[in-house]
């Protein structure tokens, strides 16, 4: 647009396609979300094949295992999830490599934060850490 005829567009039209609500606040990764699965929703209504895979989930998106280990039994309960964008924490950290060491670091839960354990029947102590299986092609931070 910077160097187009047009200086200007009008994106109401963009944001009825998506039922953005102005009113309410968002962020980029909320936004993307919603600007993907819209495509996603649209792209599978088509009849040509290539149309309907333009945005596949391992284009996007990953798969991730949360694993927890109760410090009292010992028993290890995993948890599995998509994902499309790892939330970092840019507070503290001056580069990617320390957001991503701190967004993998093992974390304790404790007082407040103990994990109910099945086993144990009752919330205790864990550790809690997360691993990626599945990378996606595009990766988004």
């Amino acid at each position: 647009m910077l160097k187009g005829k047009q200086k200007t567009i009008n994106l109401e039209a963009f944001k009825k396609s998506l039922k953005i609500d102005t009113r309410i606040e968002q962020d980029s990764e909320e936004l993307s979300n919603l600007l993907l699965i819209t495509l996603e929703n649209k792209f599978n209504e088509q009849t040509n094949v290539s149309v309907r895979k333009m945005v596949e989930n391992n284009l996007l998106g990953g798969y991730q295992s949360i694993i927890t280990i109760c410090l009292t039994c010992n028993i290890e309960s995993t948890s599995h999830s998509t994902f499309r964008h790892l939330n970092l924490s840019i507070e503290g950290h001056k580069t990617l490599d320390d957001s991503l060491k701190d967004y993998f670091k093992e974390e304790l839960l404790a007082g407040d934060d103990q994990y109910y354990c099945d086993q144990c029947e009752g919330k205790q102590n864990a550790t809690h850490k997360m691993y990626l299986n599945k990378l996606p092609k595009v990766f988004s931070f």
